[in-house]
Order: structure tokens, then C-alpha cells, then sequence
């Protein structure tokens, strides 16, 4: 069971700078059990709360600036925490569970400028960052063909994107 709750704001803090803010409240109540009583109980039980934050610029009425901030999460999947090996028909695979997994915090930063060229057209350049507290990572063996799932301590990403949309 998830349970939920947002608050966001907009505000119009100059004639070209907009600020949109909110907050997530998110509670998981998550157990997983084997039919073998010795096994252990996968439980993932926590609430978070995820603000976020961003700031949109107008260069002009059709160019903007954004840069943003928000904190997200992952959860792991029944399969990943299950307190149990399962079988994949394709590929032959064992997949074994790990009760104790716990679910990924993600702080995301962007910034991005944006080109509305027309209604419905689009040139943007993005470049982005994401910090993982506790990402849930795949170990495969392939001599025993199984795969593992366990947390690793953190993990970080970053990139560039390019966005383009043009009506034909």
C-alpha cells in the first residue's frame, strides 16, 4: 500500500520569474512473505517526504530557462525483495529476493533552456544530475545463472539531453 498527499505553489515572483514548489508525502507499507516459515519477511515500511523546487526564467515569450530540484524515490519490486527464488523460463534465470532491501532516494537537479519555436514545437537543451542514496543494483552469476538484488551505498548520474519536437 502507498499512501499519498502533495502541496504545490506558483507563484509569480517577477513579470519574467516564475518559482513552482511543492512537497510529497508518501508512506509504503510493504511485506512480502514465503510460504517457508524459516524464511525471512520482506517488510518496506517508510515514509518520506520529497520537496521539490524550480525556478522558470522567460529570456523572451518564447524562450525559458529552468533549473530545478526535487527529491524522488524508488521502490524495489515484489521480485526484488521477495524472500524467495523464483524461475525466469526466458533465459534459464534464477532470480533470488533480498528481504532487506531498502527503497533508493534520489536527489534530481536540472537545468534547461527551452525554444517554443510554434504551438506544439520544441528545441531544448538539458543537462542533469541525480545522487542515489542506497540504489538497489543486479548481480548476476553465470555459471549458477542466478540473479541477486542488494543496496549499494550510493550512485550518481549526469548528462546532457537534447529535446526536439517539430509538427510536420
Amino acid at each position: 500500500k502507498i499512501y499519498s498527499n502533495f502541496a504545490m505553489v506558483e507563484l509569480t515572483l517577477r513579470r519574467t520569474l516564475k518559482m513552482v514548489g511543492g512537497v510529497i508525502y508518501e508512506a509504503t507499507r510493504m511485506t512480502i512473505v514465503s510460504q517457508d516459515s524459516s524464511a525471512p519477511t520482506g517488510d518496506l515500511n517508510t515514509d518520506d517526504w520529497l520537496p521539490s523546487l524550480s525556478f522558470i526564467q522567460n529570456l523572451n515569450d518564447r524562450m525559458n530557462v529552468r533549473i530545478a530540484y526535487g527529491k524522488t524515490l524508488a521502490r524495489p519490486t515484489f521480485r526484488e525483495m521477495a524472500p524467495y527464488t523464483t524461475f525466469e523460463f526466458i533465459g534459464d534465470y534464477l532470480y533470488e529476493g533480498n528481504a532487506s532491501l531498502q527503497r533508493t532516494l534520489i536527489d534530481n537537479l536540472d537545468l534547461r533552456w527551452e525554444w517554443f519555436m510554434r504551438p506544439g514545437e520544441i528545441v531544448a537543451l538539458s543537462t542533469y544530475y541525480k545522487r542515489f542514496a542506497n540504489p538497489i543494483e543486479r548481480t548476476v552469476n553465470p555459471e549458477t545463472k542466478t540473479i541477486r538484488y542488494q543496496n549499494v551505498e550510493k550512485g550518481q548520474v549526469y548528462g546532457v539531453e537534447l529535446e526536439l519536437k517539430k509538427n510536420l
